[in-house]
């Protein structure tokens, strides 16, 4: 079953949902929403394969959904490209593939290609991601996120990134090795987005004393693996300042 609720209009300015009681505008406000919920019946059958009022064509893969939805420009799960890693002996990348990618009724699988500056094509198995606390999981009945891991790229070289399967080929993405072994980062931060917080001094593992200026929540890196508190690779540097470390007496 296939279920969308479309946004309407609210007919008089400032009415909200309060819509007048007027045929005429009950008619204009169902006219201009009929192509679309026409499509959307339609497409009850193939929800992968939809028909579209304003003829937007479905991909096999995408790295940026922002391409067909601009809306989604800013969600942090719409742009799985980037141009620069940390990590070139082990970095992540991620693509949005549909299940049935030859349309056979069958699940495919998915391979990471990669060249690293501009040599042999190498390749590398992929994974289904299952989510994390915010975001993935729910609503990945057509399409899911797949991912693979790029290995042995030097500083310094370029990475060229594509995905394959079913006799698809998805767009391709370059990045730049900054660095290529990442060192583990320890980020404090809270959410409140009001202004600065500060976060007492307290001693590590290691026994080193560390402390850490205010700071705002900042935003996850693209393509960095994330846990509660830890970010362990990065596609890009991060935003804020890490904590400073003194060493205990």
């Amino acid at each position: 079953m296939l279920s969308i609720t479309p946004e309407l209009s609210e007919g008089n300015q400032n009415n909200g949902f309060e819509f007048p009681d007027s045929e005429g505008e009950i008619e204009h406000e169902f006219l201009i929403n009929k192509d679309f919920a026409v499509a959307a019946a339609l497409s009850a059958t193939d929800p992968d394969n939809p028909v579209s009022p304003v003829k937007i064509k479905t991909q096999p893969f995408y790295l940026d959904v922002a391409t067909v939805d601009s809306q989604k420009s800013f969600n942090p799960m719409s742009d799985f490209t980037f141009a620069h890693s940390y990590n070139g002996a082990s970095q992540p990348v991620q693509v949005l593939a549909r299940r049935d990618l030859d349309n056979d009724g069958d699940q495919d699988q998915v391979t990471l290609n990669y060249s690293i500056n501009g040599g042999a094509t190498q390749t590398a198995s992929t994974n289904e991601w299952d989510g994390g606390d915010r975001y993935g999981g729910p609503g990945d009945a057509y399409y899911r996120i797949l991912r693979g891991t790029v290995t042995g790229a030097p500083m310094n070289s370029d990475v060229k990134v594509w995905f394959t399967g079913a006799g698809k080929t998805s767009d391709s993405f370059t990045f730049h090795v900054d660095k290529a072994n990442a060192n583990e980062v320890l980020i404090l931060a809270d959410t409140d987005y009001t202004g600065p917080s500060n976060f007492p001094p307290y001693t590590a593992d290691d026994g080193t004393r560390r402390s850490c200026p205010p700071t705002r929540t900042p935003s996850p890196p693209r393509g960095g693996r994330t846990t509660s508190t830890t970010w362990t690779r990065w596609a890009r540097p991060p935003t804020t300042s890490a904590c400073s470390v003194t060493t205990t007496p």
